[in-house]
């Protein structure tokens, strides 16, 4: 009996200094998190710029502005889309309306350095540029904003530009009309999950981390790269966009359709996937994305109304000077593309011009 006392006892008082420890640490923890990031770890990171949508993947908080450590930008409007004018929108002028991802909405640059923040620029006060880009949209959000958003902002002109996160469905079984996958995988992507009470723990908090990482890692090296296309997805990605095109027809707007850039050249030289693109072989996207692109050209035809910038990754070669890291823009490579987009405009303008003269 006396023994058992002892074994009793003994584990009361290690499971004691166990606790201490453990509540010690936490609270070092805590402090230095406060000293270092400026809050503990229970309060809503001052940069968590995305929250969830009922039918969207996610969107951006209105009215946030927020400037990172490096001097980098967030901010958005009234109606929660990135920045894109320094005053207020114009009442009376031409609406040009920017669906696409992370390029669109400009993840790694500032405000400033957005492509669509530099279009609002070279095309002036009579425009407005309304930057509804949301980091990982695809075609599918994309329909959803024209049912839901663009009709409400008269749009004169939309621009389009997709396909990296259409793509990045590629091989993920089973197929799904919605994005599933990938879908689903934005409340991660975008920060903005549910939190519970264990994520308030830092200890919690590094062993869920710790967790994930160790699961990823193995999930990475157990996924199958594939060298070839998808047929189901180009597919749904060929629907997509010709209902794009009809929701913009229905809109009456002019509309041009851009397929993606990437930089191709890093892509090339990579042995690996991207984490982005887990089941596509690095090696391969710059073909497969270019096959990618074609089915854009086949799905949409320029006319009077419309203009696909099929050519644009024969304009100007997109060397890694352009980009931030193997697809987004740096602020040279969203001058340029900003650039061609203005052309387009004119161009379509001048179209427009020349059908009002010859009617008269």
């Amino acid at each position: 009996m006396k023994g058992k006392m002892q074994i009793a006892k003994l584990l009361v008082v290690n499971y004691a200094v166990f606790v201490t420890l453990l509540i010690t640490i936490e609270l070092v923890c805590q402090l230095g998190y406060w000293i270092f990031r400026g809050r503990f770890l229970y309060e809503t990171p001052p940069n968590q710029i995305f929250e969830e949508h009922p039918y969207l993947s996610g969107v951006s908080k209105k009215e946030f502005h927020y400037v990172n450590s490096n001097g980098l930008s967030i901010t958005t409007d009234q109606y929660g889309f990135r920045k894109t004018r320094p005053t207020a929108y114009e009442k009376d002028a031409i609406n040009v309306i920017c669906l696409g991802g992370s390029t669109t909405f400009g993840t790694f640059v500032t405000d400033e350095n957005s492509w669509p923040f530099m279009l609002q620029e070279k095309l002036g006060k009579n425009y407005n540029v309304y930057n509804l880009g949301v980091p990982g949209y695809s075609t599918l959000e994309g329909i959803i904003q024209l049912i839901t958003f663009v009709p409400e902002l008269d749009p004169h002109i939309i621009i389009i530009y997709e396909g990296w996160n259409d793509i990045r469905n590629y091989h993920i079984k089973p197929h799904s009309p919605d994005y599933y996958w990938h879908g689903m995988s934005q409340k991660t992507n975008l920060e903005f999950g549910a939190r519970d009470i264990w994520d308030n723990f830092f200890i919690s908090k590094v062993a869920k981390k710790l967790g994930q990482t160790i699961k990823g890692f193995w999930r990475l090296n157990d996924t199958k790269a594939f060298t070839t296309n998808d047929p189901y997805i180009d597919s749904l990605y060929v629907k997509n966009l010709r209902t794009m095109k009809l929701l913009c027809d229905n809109l009456n707007s002019k509309t041009i359709f851009i397929p993606q850039v990437l930089n191709f050249d890093s892509l090339k030289n990579s042995t690996r996937s991207n984490s982005w693109t887990p089941t596509i072989n690095n090696k391969e996207m710059p073909m497969l994305m270019e096959n990618f692109n074609a089915l854009m050209r086949k799905a949409i035809s320029s006319g009077a109304q419309t203009i696909v910038i099929d050519d644009i990754l024969r304009k100007q070669k997109w060397t890694k000077e352009y980009f931030a890291d193997y697809g987004h823009f740096n602020e040279a490579g969203g001058e340029l593309f900003s650039q061609i987009i203005l052309e387009s405009i004119k161009a379509l303008e001048a179209q427009d011009a020349a059908l009002q003269q010859n009617t008269d």
